[in-house]
Order: C-alpha cells, then sequence, then structure tokens
C-alpha cells in the first residue's frame, strides 16, 4: 500500500477549503446584499468629550476640581461650535461623589439647563439606606435640558471588572470603611429619552457583553452610548480590541453606537458597524457626528444566543450517541 504524500494532504486541505466556498459565497452575497438595502435614519447630532485626564493626575489631592473644569469648558465648546442635540462625557470624567462635591453638579446642570441640551456624564454614585449603610457605583448621570439630574434615574454599571472594581463572592462591608471595597453591581438599566431620541448606556467592557446592548434595543432604545476610560491600557492593542467589540453590537441588532473614551478612541458606529470621526489617542479634544441607526428588529434581537445554545445541543447529543455506541460494542 502506498504511502500519503505531502501531495495527498496537501489535496485533502484544498477540497475541503472547496467545500467551505459556497458558504463564504453566501455570507458575502448577504453582507453585499443587506449593506446596499439597509435603511439608516438619522438620530442627530451628538457631540463627546475626550478630556485626556491622566490616570495620575485624575486622582492626585486637590487636582479634581481643575479636572472637572476642563471637561466643562469642553463640553461648553463642543455645545457652541458642533450644535448637538446630546453631550456624552466618558466613564468617571467626574472624579469623585457629587453629594460631597454639589458645585459639581450645580454647574453641570446649570450647562444643560442654559444651552437646552442633555448631557450623558460619567461619575460616581453613593446610595444609602435608613440605616447609615451605602452602596457604591460607577455609573452614568443625564442631565436633561431642565438641569435635574434628580429627575432621571442614575445608571449603575452591571458587569464590574473583576478585581479593579469589585472582588469576587467578597462583600465590601467586611472590610468596613467609607467607600471602600468595591462598587456594586446594578440592574437592568434605564432607556433615556432625551435629546436626539431614546437610548441605553454601556459603561467599559459592557459593550463586550452582547447581552446588555439587545436587552436594551429590545426595550425600545434607538440607539446606545458607550462611556468608557481606557487610559490605564496606555498604547497597547488592548485600546483597540476594546473599541472594536462596538462593531459587533452594532451589526446584531442594527443600531447606531456612540462611544466617549477619557483618552481615546471615541467615535461613532453604524448600524452596518462602519466606523465614523475616531479620535487619536492621548489628545484632548472633542468630537461630533450625526449618528444613524435603523427600525430594524434582527433575529439576534427577537431570539437572543440560540445559535450558540443550539450548537452546544447537538454537541451533547453527539457526545451521548457516541457515549451509547461505544457501551453497545463493548
Amino acid at each position: 500500500m502506498r504511502r500519503p504524500s505531502w501531495f495527498d494532504e496537501d489535496q485533502g486541505g484544498l477540497a475541503r477549503r472547496l467545500a467551505l466556498l459556497p458558504l463564504d459565497l453566501l455570507a458575502l452575497g448577504y453582507g453585499a446584499l443587506r449593506t446596499s438595502t439597509l435603511e439608516l435614519r438619522p438620530v442627530g447630532r451628538i457631540a463627546v468629550l475626550q478630556p485626556n485626564a491622566g490616570w495620575a493626575e485624575k486622582w492626585a489631592e486637590g487636582q479634581q476640581d481643575s479636572i472637572v473644569e476642563v471637561a466643562l469648558n469642553l463640553a461648553a465648546r463642543a455645545m457652541l461650535e458642533t450644535e448637538p442635540e446630546l453631550v456624552v462625557w466618558p466613564e468617571t470624567a467626574v472624579p469623585g461623589y457629587f453629594h460631597n462635591h454639589p458645585v459639581w453638579r450645580a454647574r453641570i446642570a446649570e450647562l444643560s439647563r442654559s444651552s437646552r441640551i442633555p448631557q450623558v456624564v460619567g461619575g460616581y454614585h453613593a446610595v444609602f439606606d435608613e440605616e447609615g449603610g451605602y452602596e457604591t457605583y460607577n455609573a452614568a448621570f443625564l442631565f436633561d435640558t431642565l438641569g435635574f439630574s434628580d429627575s432621571q434615574p442614575v445608571y449603575h454599571k452591571q458587569y464590574l471588572v473583576p478585581i479593579t472594581e469589585r472582588v469576587p463572592f467578597v462583600s465590601p462591608r467586611w472590610f468596613g470603611g467609607r467607600f471602600f471595597g468595591g462598587f456594586g453591581r446594578g440592574g437592568p438599566g434605564p432607556v433615556y429619552r432625551a435629546g436626539p431620541g431614546s437610548f441605553g448606556v454601556l459603561i467599559c467592557y459592557e459593550s463586550a457583553f452582547e447581552d446588555l446592548a439587545r436587552d436594551y434595543r429590545v426595550r425600545g432604545a434607538e440607539f446606545l452610548v458607550n462611556i468608557t476610560n481606557d487610559a490605564w491600557f496606555g498604547r497597547s492593542s488592548a485600546v483597540y480590541q476594546h473599541a472594536a467589540h462596538l462593531v459587533m453590537r452594532a451589526i446584531e441588532n442594527r443600531v447606531g453606537i456612540v462611544r466617549a473614551a477619557n483618552s481615546g478612541i471615541s467615535q461613532f458606529v453604524d448600524p452596518l458597524g462602519r466606523v465614523h470621526r475616531s479620535t487619536d489617542l492621548s489628545v484632548r479634544t472633542i468630537a461630533a457626528d450625526r449618528l444613524t441607526t435603523t427600525g430594524a428588529v434582527t433575529v439576534y434581537t427577537r431570539a437572543g444566543d440560540w445559535v450558540g445554545l443550539l450548537v452546544l445541543a447537538l454537541t451533547l447529543a453527539l457526545a451521548a450517541s457516541a457515549w451509547v455506541r461505544s457501551r453497545g460494542s463493548i
């Protein structure tokens, strides 16, 4: 019997690749068709702030007021120069708690009230109970055109970064101390209705969790807002990988997404996954664009991760079938 040669193996690999070619062509064809037929509609003009506040600078003693001042000046500039319907600050752009710094809240509220432009602001939120206890959250606040964020629910981040934001299986109260031990986990976020339309907020790497974006879309969000602080990634590939998650969220739900990042990359993503107005890293700037979205409700939005569940079920069925056959051959 002739021993198989490298040529035989190469021929087998080529045959397998050719067998998959129809699937590749089908995917390319569908993509081209969907790109040419999907109707994009304008949401409105949105501006994002990129303060580029350094990690050490943000938490240095006595620097918090100047950090907020920089962001306020950027917001005022964005409103004047770009005429947006919504202004988005990045994650933890406000480096502290509003109840400790009421002037910050008052100045942000006055800017929204005087301009009649709502703002999404990333910061920290503490919720106290009647017994003197508290829970702290990585949060997003909506300052509406009346200027009062208290009239709008606060979004509390749901998916927390392990160790950095919360130690798994450990209660912050075990350690005592004020605001020590990690953040609390929030519940389903509100669908805000302000400015150009209805939207949901994703904080930081919540962009990687497809169920959050889908849930907002199911509950009527016309577009999504992602606020993040990627300064601790530096200029590594993680910055680009993190931003790329939004391309998938946009395609899965055919929804427009705006991203405000403290040190970049800030950007706008359309429902086809195309990225617009990306900013450079490590620069202080503003960016504005007219975001688009669709009224389409995708199969994924309706049904969720049914493909993954189907694959899991088939895998278990094949494993069970193989076990039964092996038992029968004994």
